[in-house]
């Protein structure tokens, strides 16, 4: 080890201009690629990869169907909407958008096709004779589910409507007195289309609108609120915007068209959705790396230059990091990895830990600068002293991270191996740039000093670290010497402190919800909230039902099935809405009933059943397409649920689990679900267990590591309390705070483990440097107290401050994150300057272990050989 360790030294100061060079080049060749970078906001990487199948089942509904997820919501709130000026409005919103490039559909109540009085000017089926025969029935449409329509002009007849109109008066006879001339009465009045047809709005089709509406209690939640106070334009986006960047050109070219075109006073507009939630995210994103990394590298300038008070020490630290954030965001495009709303923080927390290093690097430096006699000297004693501890904090920093691979959330598995990475790197460009930078510049003692040391290498005196540094040092030394003198008092305080910290960390609560993202006063929370308050919220629930049986969804039975799933499901918790092919059935036959008992009672036959779709088919277009794929075999329930948490959503997606199957599989129908209110949820599950698999493979990774750097078992098992304690009360903390352990807070315990031990790790490394010199327990520990303390207080200092600038990001994860991570250092540097000493003091093996024995009986048997005239004035 000391051989690699002089070579190593040799070559990243002997090598100077080779290092620097082959750093500059590696940085130039990876950060051209930055520019490739994507953006990807959506939730579906943080499905647990435990659910089989899920990203085909999503597909596959998405190919049927529509992607749920791809939906603008436009809404437009006013006294009323339904009045002249709104209205206008309103239509001329959604005719804007139906030539769009990327939308697929508009839906709104001006030009969404349903039930509506006839037109005056229309002749109807009420010119039907009283007896009419089928040869006399003109073909007729149906609304979604409400109506028919008149037939082609031409006297063509057609055979399978006459079955299907037959089959219905057969199926309730009491209830067609006059046969189909019953149903001709009924629907005289009614036509199936649009209820605006121009670009304007005329009064008379204003006054069927609102006939029609009043009639169709369907639109009721969907396309309307209740109150008649909001309307909305959905616009369905079409599967080319599964690339984000052309998600975000047609989100902003709708937000472009909203702003040339404002609405009239008296009406506002709310833009919602998840694409428009998507892209919010992108530009708070892109926000963030704009306004927090500089915040960030501006925090570390003024905490370094404050430290040192020597200006290469303050920029070239700076210099390291930021060369290393470049490799790892190039690195992350070249190799197509995304910018999600985790692994956001990658910069930031490449540039706080690696800023943490260089305090270590620059504190060493200065030190050996008393005892070495050139800069490059100082500069290689300093890589072969710090490079073991400073690679060693890296590694259990990284390791801490790419535990996360144990997870069963696709997008914590890639940030975590990413940054575990970017960790590593960050360490090989801080350890292989700063001390060879450093010698290029004057130390970082003022003139008086330097000449102080110079005279004194003439006289011969070199006792050690100094401790006349500054008031920092002689505290850490006053402190770690009262704590040796009486440890049992400290030990006891902090065990009372688990305990209570424990008892607290059990009340932490597991959730997360979409809008946690936003402050409360976002656009995307008020439109949101309002779309739960007077419609049916944002959230799809999907539910697919297929069958090899393409009748199978005729079947009476099979239909009351979905009857009674969404009646149960009106009844839970969060569940705004619900609609499937059933819901249409009924209405329809209802309407062509002539009582309205008919919308509640069950179908008689699957012959009625088939008889209602026939209806449907005659209908352009088919409402039933939204409700029934692949000729019939594959059915949908549409759920809408409210922004209630993961948790809550879980609840009710594990018991309607258990409902539908129940009730389908005696059927012989599949069951699955897809949407975002499911994909957001079902990874949370996995989140505890997340947590507890990475930090229990980290725990042993991290402490093995630490057995064998110390060649005692003892010492490793001693470094765990400290260590351990401020995780506890970090979970501690977001009890007291209300702060749910999520995907998004979870990482913080594995950036925390690694973090935790980098103060101990650099406390007992200097133990072990001092020990090894054949001293006492006590002195050892006092040395490494003073050698490492001051770096490791400003260390945390740096830490706690640079995270701390996350508390002004735009989202609120990475904003308790920034405040978690606090947290977790500040109680790090409590453990480590008085749990750890206290620890020692009482536990620690009292001669060096293994090779540290060694090396002491090697000092002092080269001790003793030295003759008494070369020995210091102060031993002599």
């Amino acid at each position: 080890m000391n051989r690699f360790l002089d070579a190593f030294a040799d070559l990243v100061t002997g090598r100077r201009a080779l290092m620097l060079g082959i750093i500059g080049v590696i940085t130039v060749g990876l950060g051209v690629w930055i520019p490739q970078l994507v953006a990807d906001p959506t939730p579906q990487q943080l499905t647990a990869s435990s659910v089989q199948n899920q990203a085909q089942i999503s597909a596959d509904f998405n190919a049927r169907f529509g992607n749920p997820d791809h939906v603008v919501v436009l809404l437009v709130e006013a006294e009323d909407v339904l009045a002249p000026e709104p209205l206008a409005y309103v239509h001329r919103l959604a005719r804007a958008f139906q030539d769009e490039v990327y939308v697929d559909r508009v839906d709104g109540v001006t030009v969404t096709p349903f039930a509506l009085p006839a037109a005056p000017e229309e002749v109807g089926l009420d010119d039907l004779d009283d007896a009419p025969s089928l040869d006399d029935l003109d073909d007729e449409d149906l609304e979604g589910l409400d109506a028919l329509e008149d037939a082609p002009d031409d006297d063509s007849i057609d055979p399978e409507l006459e079955d299907a109109l037959g089959v219905l008066v057969q199926t309730s006879p009491e209830r067609f007195p006059m046969g189909l001339g019953s149903i001709a009465s009924r629907m005289a009045d009614v036509q199936y289309g649009a209820a605006i047809e121009g670009d304007e709005v005329t009064d008379a089709e204003r006054e069927r609108l609102i006939a029609a509406i009043d009639a169709a209690p369907l639109l009721e939640g969907r396309l309307i609120s209740r109150d008649r106070t909001l309307t909305v334009v959905a616009l369905a986006l079409d599967e080319r915007v599964e690339d984000h960047r052309v998600m975000q050109e047609t989100v902003e070219d709708i937000d472009a068209w909203l702003e040339a075109n404002p609405p009239p006073r008296g009406v506002n507009v709310h833009r919602g959705g998840l694409p428009h939630l998507f892209n919010s995210i992108v530009v708070k994103m892109a926000d963030d790396n704009v306004r927090i990394v500089p915040l960030t590298l501006l925090v570390c300038l003024v905490l370094l230059f404050v430290s040192f008070r020597w200006v290469p020490g303050t920029f070239l630290p700076v210099v390291a990091v930021g060369l290393s954030a470049i490799m790892v965001i190039g690195a992350m495009a070249l190799a197509g990895e995304t910018m999600n709303v985790i692994n956001n923080i990658i910069p930031p927390l490449l540039i706080i830990i690696g800023v943490s290093d260089s305090i270590h690097l620059i504190g060493r430096y200065r030190e050996e600068l008393d005892h070495a006699s050139s800069k490059m000297e100082a500069a290689r004693n300093t890589v072969r002293a710090m490079a073991v501890a400073c690679f060693l904090t890296s590694i259990t920093t990284a390791v801490g991270l790419a535990s996360l691979v144990v997870s069963q959330t696709a997008m914590l598995q890639r940030f975590g191996v990413t940054a575990g990475i970017g960790v590593l790197i960050a360490y090989v460009v801080t350890i292989g740039f700063l001390p060879p930078a450093m010698t290029l510049f004057d130390p970082p003692l003022p003139p008086r000093e330097r000449r102080r040391i110079t005279l004194r290498r003439k006289r011969g005196k070199d006792d050690g670290p100094r401790a006349d540094r500054g008031l920092l040092e002689r505290a850490i030394v006053v402190l770690t010497a009262k704590i040796l003198r009486r440890p049992w008092p400290f030990i006891v305080g902090a065990a009372v402190l688990m305990a209570a910290f424990s008892w607290m960390a059990v009340r932490v609560t597991v959730d997360s919800a979409l809008l946690d993202e936003f402050d409360e006063e976002d656009e995307a929370v008020v439109s949101t909230l309002l779309l739960e308050e007077k419609l049916e919220g944002v959230r799809p629930l999907e539910i697919m039902l297929e069958s090899d049986d393409p009748t199978r969804f005729q079947d009476p039975e099979v239909v009351a099935a979905i009857d009674e799933t969404q009646a149960w499901l009106r009844g839970q918790d969060g569940v705004l809405g619900t609609v499937s092919m059933s819901d249409y059935l009924h209405e329809t036959w209802a309407r062509i009933a002539g009582d309205d008992e008919a919308r509640t009672e069950r179908f008689a036959s699957e012959a009625q059943v088939a008889a209602l779709l026939t209806l449907f088919g005659r209908v352009e277009p088919n409402p039933m397409d939204a409700f029934l794929a692949e000729g019939g075999q594959v059915a949908r329930i549409q759920v809408r649920l409210a922004d209630i948490g993961a948790a809550r959503s879980i609840v009710v997606i594990d018991a309607l689990q258990e409902q539908l199957d129940a009730r389908f599989a005696p059927l012989g129908v599949e069951v699955s679900m897809a949407g975002e209110a499911y994909t957001g949820s079902v990874g949370l599950n996995a989140v505890v267990r997340d947590l507890l698999g990475s930090l229990s493979t980290a725990v042993l990774i991290i402490f093995g590591m630490l057995v064998v750097l110390f060649g005692s078992w003892r010492l490793g098992l001693l470094s765990i309390p400290p260590n351990v304690l401020p995780l506890v009360g970090t979970v501690a903390w977001m009890a007291v705070r209300d702060i749910p352990l999520n995907a998004a807070t979870v990482i913080v315990f594995s950036i925390s483990l690694g973090l935790a031990v980098d103060g101990s790790i650099h406390l007992l490394a200097r133990y072990k440097e001092e020990i090894a010199g054949g001293i006492g327990r006590n002195a050892a520990l006092i040395r490494a107290a003073r050698g490492t303390g001051r770096a490791v207080v400003v260390s945390c200092v740096t830490l706690m401050l640079g995270f701390g600038v996350m508390l002004l990001s735009s989202f609120v994860p990475v904003q308790r994150f920034g405040e978690l991570i606090g947290v977790t250092v500040g109680m790090c540097l409590f453990s480590t300057l008085i749990v750890q000493p206290a620890l020692l003091r009482v536990a620690a093996p009292k001669a060096p272990p293994g090779r540290f024995r060694r090396r002491a009986k090697e000092a002092e048997a080269s001790a003793s050989e030295t003759p008494a005239s070369e020995k210091p004035a102060s031993e002599s």
